[in-house]
């Protein structure tokens, strides 16, 4: 998960329209969170991680056609506060949810069907839950929250089931991406090829 450490002014933080956000220069470090500009602060292996997912979900999608897997991607969902977005390190949309099936060109309006966050280093347990607790808000129907350091992916879901799996099970698309499923392990690219389990030093810390 790539959420934010705010940078630190000398006073209050300042307000700014999302029109005003987009006209910055280096606007793709940050999150307009209530209309305050929140730096986005990535990790190298979280942000792997989200890659590697968002390619086998593409692998996935590019035969079943459901939707469109995105990387970070701009989600502007909130009914109330039109200046306020977030940016998930990976997402899917069902084709059915873009108006006249076309995919906008400018920043997405709603909230999507699955938003996947990779837990960084810079990360804290209170910001995660606050993050996955406006996702449920905004009607996400499926959420991944991934752990890097612990190789396990918690998994929230519409009908309000929770539940983790490690890297020695399956995860799959629920009911947002019928039909897949995939090893958890594929989703940490060290892992995979690595057939040495007698080695302590060749095993994951927990």
């Amino acid at each position: 998960m790539t959420l934010a450490v705010a940078t630190p002014p000398s006073s209050a933080p300042m307000r700014m329209t999302i029109e005003e956000f987009d006209l910055l220069p280096d606007r793709k470090r940050y999150e307009l969170v209530h209309g305050i500009k929140v730096e986005r602060k990535v990790g190298t292996e979280s942000d792997l991680i989200g890659a590697t997912i968002a390619f086998v979900l593409q692998n996935f999608n590019r035969v079943a056609k459901l939707g469109y897997v995105f990387g970070e991607n701009d989600y502007a969902y909130d009914p109330v506060d039109r200046n306020h977005f977030r940016r998930p390190d990976v997402s899917f949309v069902a084709k059915t949810r873009f108006p006249g099936g076309k995919i906008p060109t400018a920043r997405a309006r709603f909230a999507p069907d699955l938003a996947v966050e990779v837990i960084s280093p810079f990360d804290l347990a209170a910001d995660v839950n606050e993050k996955v607790t406006e996702y449920k808000r905004a009607r996400v129907r499926l959420i991944w929250v991934v752990f890097p350091s612990s190789r396990m992916v918690d998994v929230y879901c519409s009908d309000g089931r929770v539940y983790g799996l490690d890297i020695d099970q399956t995860i799959t698309g629920e009911d947002v991406l019928p039909g897949f499923s995939a090893r958890v392990a594929e989703f940490f690219p060290e892992i995979l090829g690595d057939t040495s389990d007698s080695t302590p030093a060749a095993q994951n810390p927990q």
